[in-house]
């Protein structure tokens, strides 16, 4: 690239800055969006705050289409081997992380706090059943933690990629699933088009949108290279932070339906990795504490709420100054998958996701 141009893919560390300023949004947000009680003003940065959800989405489906456009098969039976063992790499590599905090979490909230399996699944459904559907992270907002509810909808998006990645790499198709996505649910045809997504997750229709906005920025990068490049980066870090800034007061203003936040938060989303990018390239920072919260971030999201709901009652709400609050949640979240990955490291937990990842090239 030129030496006056500036190039806006993302990098590693820039997704882990992202995903640093989500997992922040995400705990401020539960800790705050139910109650005014800290102030009007942070119970609405709270509550735009789940924004959070949009901006994991929109880099997952970035990262997948950045590895999966390096397969080349030319063959379609190569084509489908390769892309069955592609997510099934990421199926391993999302469960055997979820599955290392599940059996810590569980027996402790069982066992030590008193959260039986028959309270957190209810007794009108099979405990067993649950369970299974909880260890698969399919159970949605019925799991143990309601917050991994999250898994369902990212795991269901992993499954759908493949797809996804084919229908947005034609501008034109592109532009039109964009739209049809765009509208949902206030289309009828749309409504009955999407309706397989309902029965299997309805968090699905609402939230593929921002998950292919990643997929195509990836696709497309050299094309919104040329068109940011006709501007200073100053000019698109002040534009694109002016955009976010606008549709977040948009979407607590104007946005009334549920389905009409979750669409705003994806072009808040879009706006807001614009201007970390444009930041990053313009101060030329590679904001580090950000950047290793974000490579903490799946830790910290299985966690918090369970410590949430066991040791904040108990004494950090007793601070009525919510800086404190949140900085306590963050820093008891992020101490512990500190440890957690000391112990991993010690069992040699990557080294052997990575022998069983290799024996699926």
């Amino acid at each position: 690239m030129h030496k006056d141009t500036t190039d806006f893919q993302i990098s590693p560390n820039e997704t882990n800055i992202i995903k640093g300023v989500a997992i922040c949004a995400m705990l401020f947000h539960h800790l705050f969006y139910e109650s005014n009680a800290y102030g009007y003003w942070t119970q609405q940065i709270a509550i735009v705050c789940k924004v959070c959800v949009s901006m994991f989405l929109f880099v997952s489906g970035y990262g997948m289409t950045v590895q999966y456009s390096k397969l080349n098969s030319n063959r379609v039976r190569d084509r489908i081997t390769s892309t069955l063992k592609f997510l099934l790499r990421r199926l391993i590599k999302f469960y055997l992380n979820y599955w290392a905090i599940f059996i810590i979490i569980v027996p402790l909230g069982v066992f030590a706090f008193g959260r039986t399996l028959s309270i957190a699944y209810g007794t009108d459904n099979s405990i067993w059943s649950s369970l299974v559907k909880d260890i698969l992270g399919t159970q949605g907002a019925d799991s143990y933690i309601i917050t991994w509810w999250f898994n369902a909808l990212i795991l269901s998006l992993y499954l759908l990629f493949p797809l996804l990645y084919r229908l947005m790499k034609r501008k034109p198709i592109a532009a039109g699933f964009t739209i049809l996505l765009f509208l949902w649910p206030r289309e009828y045809i749309v409504d009955n088009f999407f309706y397989i997504f309902y029965l299997w997750n309805s968090n699905l229709a609402l939230y593929t949108l921002v998950f292919v906005l990643g997929i195509f920025s990836a696709q497309h990068i050299k094309m919104i290279n040329f068109f940011s490049n006709k501007i200073k980066r100053q000019l698109v870090f002040t534009f694109s932070s002016l955009a976010g800034i606008s549709l977040c007061f948009s979407r607590q203003l104007f946005a009334e339906e549920y389905a009409d936040q979750i669409t705003l938060d994806a072009f808040i989303t879009t706006f807001v990795v614009l201007s970390i990018v444009a930041f990053c390239r313009m101060a030329r920072l590679k904001l580090s504490p950000l950047a290793v919260l974000g490579k903490h971030s799946m830790n910290i999201y299985l966690i918090h709420t369970f410590i949430l709901m066991f040791f904040f009652p108990k004494f950090i709400f007793e601070c009525k100054f919510s800086p404190i609050i949140f900085i306590a949640l963050l820093g008891e979240s992020f101490a512990i998958s500190v440890i957690i990955e000391i112990v991993k490291k010690k069992a040699h937990f990557y080294s052997y996701i990575d022998k069983i990842c290799k024996r699926l090239y």
